[in-house]
């Protein structure tokens, strides 16, 4: 392995790691960089912007893994929270992501492809089941506010992931053209769980 190789490779190891762990102890940035800093520029060295290298089956596998863990805390939450809003929001997110699930699995058939495993998949799991683990016990306005601060992270998290990692590995035209409308409907959540997150915050 040449020097450049090696480089690279540390690189793309402290920025997995940094942040897997701050998504796990919920500490990462309510904004974070746009894509337009993340992407790599023309002229600009690659190894300032790690991307992991991702087959389309990966990329479809992580969008899973990422609705899943929506799927999976919106029912939670529609049980244990008791205000209007947040109880709506909640919905929202087992419906839209619900549906989202659906198109990738729809287009994994049309690609002939099955799930395919991979370290962005596995980090986004374990960041999904902690953000879950936070969340256990807490009840009332604890809970709300938990779980839209929760929602911020995850979305905005995804939202990177997306711009930073599964766009520009994605080969298909439909996988692409998925991409977009998801990261669409993400963004728009993020936005309305900052919106909520503010409201409580002033409760």
């Amino acid at each position: 392995m040449n020097r450049t190789t090696l480089g690279k490779a540390l690189i793309l190891s402290g920025f997995i790691t940094g942040a897997s762990a701050a998504f796990a102890q919920g500490t990462m940035p309510e904004t974070s960089p746009s894509a337009s800093n993340l992407a790599t520029k023309p002229g600009q060295n690659p190894g300032q912007t790690p991307v992991q290298q991702l087959s389309d089956s990966q990329i479809t596998t992580v969008l899973m893994v990422a609705n899943n863990a929506e799927i999976r805390q919106g029912k939670s939450a529609q049980k244990t929270a008791k205000t209007k809003d947040v109880v709506d929001f909640a919905k929202q997110m087992v419906t839209d992501h619900s549906k989202s699930l659906e198109e990738v699995q729809q287009l994994n058939a049309s690609m002939k492809v099955k799930e395919q495993s991979s370290a962005l998949r596995d980090q986004l799991e374990a960041a999904a089941k902690s953000s879950d683990s936070r969340l256990k016990g807490k009840k009332g306005a604890d809970f709300e506010k938990a779980y839209i601060n929760e929602q911020v992270t995850m979305h905005q998290t995804v939202l990177d992931t997306i711009d930073t990692q599964l766009v520009p590995n994605a080969k298909a035209e439909e996988l692409k053209t998925l991409l977009t409308k998801t990261r669409s409907t993400v963004a728009a959540h993020l936005h309305h769980a900052q919106e909520l997150q503010n409201s409580k915050a002033a409760m």
